[in-house]
């Protein structure tokens, strides 16, 4: 499977502040990699930026596309966000043998199909999510959720949690600085599902603008946008300061290319201006 071709891999409030750029550890990065081998490609982890420890690997949801990621950690183990269903036992038992899973990362309050069986096939994990999505994950019968701040201590200096503002969802972002630039890991922020879905589901994703190619659809703006104004500043914002180089969608294809935030910022603005 080819890594990538053109730029694509196969298969609040107003008042807030960006966080400052991310000072590198190269002696963190080169521990990060440690793990890496030719059994977690096997097992369908596929390198994002193996020289960092980011894997991610598609699953399906109906007839959509799903997309979890694993991050190795400079202590041991991995970190996955959005963590997927139909994919547990495979790519967790991989991971499980090159250090453990420690942490599993809810993206929003809507991404939690594949969560329960994901705690059991790693019961020592953490799970944690942003404080606006944990009170709608337990009242879907999840508990023992905790803030991300549990787990931050765990980052290599490389990677960020980011909240988003003005959503109601909860979603939350991870922010890795790799050897070939930013990679911003997204829930339902950005698609980038290559073709609509046959049927009733492909009608659906042309209605809610979330196919095909790099969307930001009608329904991340109307079902989890809680400000839009805030979101877009906030959005905006953290684009002027990383230029993101690539995107890992929980919904579709990696992507890679230089004029990468240009694209999210004109289909921001494009949605929401």
């Amino acid at each position: 499977m080819p890594i990538h071709s053109s730029g694509v891999f196969s298969s609040g409030r107003r008042d807030m502040t960006i966080p400052p750029p991310i000072p590198e550890d190269v002696s963190e990065r080169e521990a990060a990699t440690e793990p890496a081998s030719a059994a977690i490609e096997s097992a369908g982890w596929v390198p994002v930026d193996a020289a960092t420890g980011l894997w991610s690997m598609a699953f399906p949801v109906g007839a959509w596309e799903g997309r979890a990621s694993a991050l190795a950690l400079p202590g041991g183990g991995f970190l996955v966000f959005n963590p997927g269903p139909r994919q547990e036992r495979r790519a967790s038992s991989v991971l499980q043998k090159k250090g453990g899973v420690a942490a599993l990362v809810v993206a929003n309050h809507f991404h939690h199909l594949g969560l329960r069986r994901w705690r059991a096939f790693v019961p020592e994990a953490a799970v944690v999510a942003s404080a606006n999505a944990l009170p709608r994950l337990a009242s879907q019968g999840h508990s023992g959720l905790v803030s991300l701040a549990a787990v931050e201590a765990l980052l290599p200096s490389s990677a960020r949690f980011l909240c988003p503002a003005g959503t109601r969802s909860g979603e939350v972002w991870l922010r890795v600085k790799t050897e070939r630039g930013v990679a911003w890991l997204v829930g339902d922020a950005f698609f980038n599902v290559d073709r609509s879905p046959p049927g009733f589901f492909g009608l659906v994703a042309r209605l809610t603008g979330t196919t095909p190619g790099l969307c930001f659809g009608r329904g991340f703006k109307y079902l989890q946008v809680a400000d839009r104004l805030d979101y877009q500043e906030w959005v905006l914002a953290q684009l002027s300061q990383d230029s993101p180089r690539i995107l890992v969608p929980a919904h579709g294809d990696v992507l890679e290319c230089d004029d990468l935030a240009l694209q999210l910022r004109e289909r921001v603005e494009a949605r929401l201006g």
